[in-house]
């Protein structure tokens, strides 16, 4: 037989005590858990929108990092700090070969051009303050130092691309997309370089392997879908019709099916590139010469399309209504088997321009580098470009991006 014993009453309140402070720490515990990982994310948030925010202070004459990056910080919260503030010492500018590495440094001695801004925003003792928790007299942790970086990067080693660059601007669906023409490299330098630029009477002109080429500066390039007929300091010259050097062809390739139409090149002109006529290269697009992506080659990349002769007049309407709305175009170095539709181009970079005016009488296409005269005009490809860690510099696309 079984006897009560009074006493049990006593060690149930002894283990209901014991187990109410067990589970008072578990909430204190996930309390302070769930509001260091809210903090930590609006760090987060604060650091991606500075590093991306100053990224672009690359490309100005006097750039101030730390004045973009504490202006963006400035405008996010993170839990009780209603403003965040950012240590300069944790604000590194630099090059980094592989700007997406996430494992990499960035080299802030380095002689290469910054590519790389990274940004730690901290709750600390030195800035900000750091978090005071809720339970600290269960946990015995008052409060957490915490923190956040993020890396914006920036590329214009682009050696293909694997999907169309997305729109520029809505309004203007084309922006920023590719169009079915090339420009021979030796072109494309000399008019983006001053220095060669010669003068016979007033009439400006270019030497291109021994030929002379005249060159304008009548128009120029205010906004999105408008050219202006005045001086801008920036030169213009004739696209297509253009000798390649091909009997027959006037500078169109075939970005796509060789068997194509009048009527691909007028949609290419029009709405760039698809994803279909990229898949024709195969599943990774149109990519000049892939060892780049692995640093394995020495020689510059390349890369082949066919080019289109014959071609009709009839695109006329369709570069027109592309004037003054940057576009991307092939540069090739030379062409193999200058005969007819075997004519291939060797295409050695891409490079971003501005249609100026198409001249019916001549047959002509007037463009001029988009951006300045040295042609860094910023087309951000949108992560539609396929990077080349070793691969020459692009004079006139990026990619932007971010990198933790």
């Amino acid at each position: 037989m079984f006897e009560k014993n009074g006493n049990n009453r006593g060690a149930v309140i002894v283990m209901f005590l014991v187990l109410l402070s067990v589970m008072m720490l578990m909430v204190a515990f996930s309390l302070d858990v769930g509001y260091v990982y809210a903090t930590k994310a609006e760090l987060q948030h604060a650091a991606d929108a500075a590093a991306l925010a100053s990224i672009w202070e690359l490309f100005e004459e006097s750039p101030d990092f730390v004045g973009r990056i504490q202006e963006y910080a400035g405008y996010n919260r993170a839990a009780d700090a209603s403003t965040l503030n950012v240590l300069p010492e944790d604000v590194k500018v630099g090059y980094m070969q592989n700007p997406f590495d996430i494992q990499g440094e960035v080299d802030v001695e380095s002689a290469e051009i910054s590519n790389s801004i990274e940004v730690t925003i901290r709750r600390s003792q030195n800035v900000n303050g750091p978090l005071g928790l809720f339970l600290g007299a269960f946990t015995g942790l008052d409060e957490i130092q915490l923190h956040a970086t993020a890396r914006a990067v920036v590329t214009d080693r682009i050696i293909g691309f694997d999907s169309p660059p997305f729109p520029m601007n809505d309004s203007y669906p084309s922006s920023g997309q590719i169009m079915p023409f090339a420009i021979k490299n030796s072109l494309w330098d000399a008019i983006t370089n001053s220095g060669e630029f010669l003068n016979d009477n007033g009439q400006m002109y270019i030497m291109v392997e021994g030929e002379r080429i005249d060159i304008n500066d009548d128009y120029s390039y205010e906004e999105m879908g408008h050219v202006l007929s005045f001086s801008d300091e920036i030169f213009e010259c004739i696209m297509y019709t253009s000798d390649p050097g091909a009997t027959g062809n006037y500078g169109t390739v075939d970005f796509g099916d060789p068997n194509n139409s009048a009527a691909d090149l007028a949609r290419q002109i029009e709405y760039g590139v698809n994803q279909d006529d990229l898949l024709y290269f195969g599943e990774d697009g149109f990519i000049l010469d892939d060892g780049y992506i692995d640093g394995e080659n020495e020689e510059d990349p390349f890369g082949y399309l066919n080019g289109d002769t014959g071609i009709s007049w009839s695109i006329k309407d369709e570069l027109q209504s592309q004037a003054g709305i940057p576009r991307i175009v092939a540069l090739y170095e030379d062409v193999i088997d200058p005969h007819g539709n075997n004519t291939q181009f060797r295409i050695t970079g891409f490079a971003a321009v501005v249609i100026c005016d198409v001249i019916k009488k001549d047959k002509a296409v007037v463009i001029q580098p988009f951006g300045d005269q040295t042609g860094a005009g910023l087309i951000d490809v949108n992560g539609a470009g396929v990077i080349g860690f070793d691969a020459p510099h692009s004079s006139s696309l990026w990619v932007f991006g971010l990198s933790r």
